[in-house]
């Protein structure tokens, strides 16, 4: 498995650093709702020039105000310190900034190039990095590095999550106490191990509901009912079959399947997700069979791959020129036809393009050449 930084990656380049704040004021004009980068940091500047421009404006005049607005109060805490009027101004300006920024980077995972690609594991540490590197401005130059930055570490951050999901339905979770995994794995002859197993079509896993007490599938009442914790724990999952699937557009996730029949009233079996077959159990247990056996096998061959269960190059010649040790592998795995038929097969769905930067990293002439060539698989 790949260990990767946040740090490292996502934010490399992005050399935009806050200047310290300035006594000055920016025009006021109107920001669309929309999200596109330009936008956002236009939010950003104005929201700043408003704060500047009102915290300025309240310690000119704090003589005449300060006893009846609520900013003297902070006032009298850093006069405690031994701050002056002049020091307290810079330090609420301080605070400003670094609020404004952690909230606008933050706004970042709301771009669907970047909510579609980070998993919940990546979501915190994305969040962590932002607050410890509060000093990077929120600029179009620092965000479309980011995204850049993202994409360009894409196969390396698919390949980490299909292994979490996979150490999720087998060694993390293991159901038979007596036999662990069992029921979620089939094994076979690994690569550098004879422990190597892959995943079986049907896997059960533990759900387990937020907060104090609850169960993820019934409500107080004892009824079916989704637990509010249960969709963000479950999401990931959908996250990595879709990265098989080739990024498609949209798809009705494990949740939202498990929600829609709940609240039909149709029960808690034999429930259609874009990419399973669910059963939910009151016990805090659900039962996930996949509904597209050739995603089930790319799956199994990238983690078993990431795991170097199976060759890194597996897959890529014709099983009659494998190595020995190479064909007992891949006859062990799925079989020599099985690997024939699906010779050369990409891992990860069909190549995608990155049309969408255009929208939302689009910058110099180079920088939209670059764009154009980038292929994510």
């Amino acid at each position: 498995m790949v260990e990767r930084k946040v740090e490292d990656d996502l934010f490399k380049g992005c050399d935009d650093k806050a200047d310290d704040p300035e006594v000055s004021f920016e025009e006021k004009y109107e920001v669309s709702n929309g999200k596109k980068i330009a936008e956002m940091v236009a939010e950003y500047n104005e929201i700043i020039g408003i704060g500047t421009e009102t915290i300025v404006a309240y310690y000119r005049n704090y003589r005449k105000i300060g006893g009846y607005i609520g900013l003297n109060r902070e006032v009298d805490k850093y006069h405690k310190t031994g701050r002056d009027l002049t020091g307290t101004m810079q330090m609420q300006l301080n605070n400003l900034l670094v609020a404004c920024r952690t909230r606008f980077w933050r706004k970042t995972l709301d771009l669907p190039e970047v909510m579609n690609r980070l998993t919940e594991a990546k979501k915190k540490e994305f969040e962590y990095h932002v607050e410890k590197h509060c000093d990077m401005d929120f600029t179009e130059n620092n965000i479309r590095t980011f995204i850049l930055n993202l994409i360009n570490g894409y196969e390396k951050t698919l390949m980490e999550a299909v292994v979490d999901l996979f150490d999720r339905f087998t060694r993390k979770h293991s159901w038979d106490r007596d036999n662990p995994d069992e029921q979620n794995i089939h094994y076979f002859n690994g690569w550098k191990t004879n422990k190597a197993f892959k995943v079986n079509k049907k896997v059960i896993i533990p759900i387990h509901a937020g907060g104090y007490g609850g169960t993820p599938f019934t409500g107080y009442s004892g009824q079916w009912e989704l637990h509010y914790s249960v969709p963000s724990e479950l999401a990931d999952i959908d996250k990595v079959m879709n990265y098989f699937a080739g990024m498609r557009g949209c798809y009705c996730s494990i949740a939202e399947a498990i929600d829609a029949s709940f609240k039909r009233g149709e029960g808690n079996t034999k429930i259609e997700s874009t990419y399973f077959t669910i059963n939910a159990y009151k016990k805090g247990t659900v039962h996930l069979t996949f509904n597209d056996e050739d995603i089930l096998r790319r799956f199994n061959v990238a983690a078993c791959v990431g795991k170097n269960w199976l060759p890194c190059d597996y897959g890529s010649k014709i099983y009659q020129h494998l190595a020995p040790e190479e064909q007992v592998v891949a006859e062990s795995f799925e079989g020599h036809r099985s690997y024939n038929d699906h010779l050369r097969q990409p891992l990860f769905g069909r190549a995608i393009s990155v049309p969408l930067l255009e929208e939302y990293a689009a910058g110099d002439q180079e920088e939209q050449e670059e764009l154009g060539q980038l292929k994510l698989f």
